[in-house]
């Protein structure tokens, strides 16, 4: 029941400087495979996508940057490369299926609180930057 499509995480080294950390290294597994944005995305490869984003939240982990370079499709399977570690939240799984959304026109067929969160702060930005626009005017 676990996640096995994030690619592994072999080491992360810092160099901190005053106690800001100015250079980091990742080392990560190395996946031979096709990026989906370099492929045709029929129905069935979303649907794939989909269930593999589902499977990190009901796993109590977020993408936070979902994008068809952050996935790879490897012997047939969805390999998942970039996750933002951050912690699962509401607001954060629906960001990733509001992104599905918009980035591979894969349904949100879910509307929790999280989603009527982030759907508010976007239509309040707007408002803001629309007042903005208007008062700049002056």
């Amino acid at each position: 029941n676990g996640v096995y499509s994030i690619c592994d995480f072999y080491l992360l080294a810092e160099k901190k400087f005053c106690n800001y950390s100015s250079i980091f290294i990742m080392l990560f597994e190395y996946i031979e495979g096709e990026s989906p944005g370099n492929l045709n995305l029929d129905s069935n490869l979303k649907e794939r996508i989909k269930q593999e984003v589902l499977r990190l939240h009901k796993n109590n982990m977020v993408m936070g940057d979902i994008q068809a370079s952050n996935f790879i499709l490897a012997a047939d399977k969805i390999r998942i490369i970039d996750c933002s570690g951050k912690r699962a939240s509401l607001k954060r799984k629906a960001e990733d299926r509001i992104n599905l959304q918009r980035r591979f026109g894969i349904q949100n067929c879910k509307k929790d609180y999280g989603y009527f969160v982030v759907i508010a702060k976007e239509r309040v930005r707007k408002v803001i930057r629309k007042i903005k626009n208007f008062l700049a005017f002056f």
